[in-house]
């Protein structure tokens, strides 16, 4: 059998590993190797766990906060696709006008309630008006 020192992981064609220190740790002289790299408290630090609390996603918050403030935006750009659908494709645009309702509803979520409501009321103005011209 093979002692430990001739025992290799890996490919048989990959370069044999360099004796300095990695580039994550620490050398003898104080210096870390990587500018990047993670200090060994750190480490220590984020593997505890149960002393770091998380606050929950709420709406306005993180990630449906911006979900929020996004639909806005989208909700002004599903319009101009509506009113271009209204008049050339009228079955379209009842999808379009649809998307952007929910897209609107969404939205409301965000901080920009007025501009989501006007944009809300649109969407469902085109709705309408898509479904009349395409009966």
């Amino acid at each position: 059998m093979e002692t430990q020192t001739e025992y290799r992981v890996g490919s048989p064609f990959a370069e044999e590993p360099a004796d300095g220190p990695n580039d994550n740790e620490v050398d003898a002289s104080g210096g870390e190797g990587s500018p990047l790299a993670a200090s060994k408290d750190t480490l220590v630090a984020s593997s505890i766990g149960p002393e770091i609390s998380l606050a929950p996603e709420t709406l306005g918050d993180g990630v449906w906060g911006q979900t929020a403030e996004s639909a806005v935006f989208a909700s002004i750009m599903l319009s101009g696709f509506a009113a271009a659908c209204w008049l050339f494709f009228p079955p379209g645009g009842i999808a379009v006008a649809s998307l952007g309702v929910a897209v609107s509803l969404l939205a409301l979520g965000s901080t920009r309630t007025r501009l989501t409501g006007v944009f809300l009321a649109l969407h469902g103005v085109l709705f309408i008006l898509c479904y009349l011209k395409a009966i």
